[in-house]
């Protein structure tokens, strides 16, 4: 028998798996932080969250409009976990979170996710603005 406890860590994992996994992707298309990837991240491989590794470590010096496309990435990534946690439990429970393989596990399922999770998965993959 599965305790409440545990499935409601588990579900708090799959939720930090997810924003973990999503980050970097849409930090890289966020075009408010383009310039600021370039300035301080040109040298930084893509992957592996080291993109937002680096705008985290330059947080202080970054543009206005980068840190307000951070925070407004909190709120997205937290709606979208939090409509993903389900389909996270169902499909990439097996899964080891980092390096996107979250992410990369919803992606392999998108056409079995359920419609609130799909939705916000393609809100999420919109860059900033549009």
């Amino acid at each position: 028998m599965t305790k409440i406890s545990d499935v409601a860590t588990a579900s708090r994992l799959a939720a930090v798996a997810l924003a973990v996994a999503l980050v970097p992707v849409v930090a890289w298309s966020a075009l408010p932080c383009e310039a600021d990837i370039a300035k301080f991240c040109s040298d930084v491989p893509l992957g592996g969250g080291r993109i937002q590794a680096c705008l985290q470590k330059h947080e202080k010096q970054l543009s206005a409009d980068c840190k307000a496309r951070h925070k407004d990435l909190e709120q997205e990534i937290g709606r979208a976990a939090a409509s993903c946690r389900y389909d996270i439990m169902r499909f990439c429970s097996d899964v080891s979170p980092g390096q996107g393989r979250v992410a990369g596990c919803l992606q392999d399922n998108r056409d079995d996710l359920s419609p609130v999770c799909r939705t916000q998965l393609q809100l999420l993959n919109k860059p900033a603005g549009k």
